[in-house]
């Protein structure tokens, strides 16, 4: 995907259907960077990781509601969920704190 790219939001869930502001699916190349980032977060023993809240990749606890009129709901992006269903918890920016909790609780 390039960078910048339009904004995507998740229109379903499992399966996944992801598009763009431009009405193009963008689906198997979210699932994709998912498995990519799986393969690599496995093959280092990632056990967490930090990602971008509202993001249908890395969003942790809330998503766009998939109308691209900003609204916001309970979710989780495509990456996160495969993360967190392989065993990697994932925070989000601004949970920095619950993450240092969960890291010392790693001592």
């Amino acid at each position: 995907m390039t960078t910048p790219r339009p904004p995507a939001e998740i229109i379903t869930h499992k399966p996944y259907q992801i598009i763009n502001n431009k009405q193009q699916d963008v689906t198997d190349e979210f699932l994709l960077g998912a498995k990519k980032t799986l393969a690599l977060a496995l093959d280092n023993n990632c056990m967490a990781a930090i990602m971008t809240e509202r993001s249908p990749s890395c969003g942790n606890s809330m998503i766009y509601d998939g109308s691209f009129s900003g609204k916001k709901i309970v979710g989780m992006g495509v990456t996160a969920s495969l993360l967190k269903e392989n065993g990697i918890q994932v925070f989000n920016q601004y949970q920095i704190e619950l993450l240092e909790s969960f890291l010392k609780g790693l001592e």
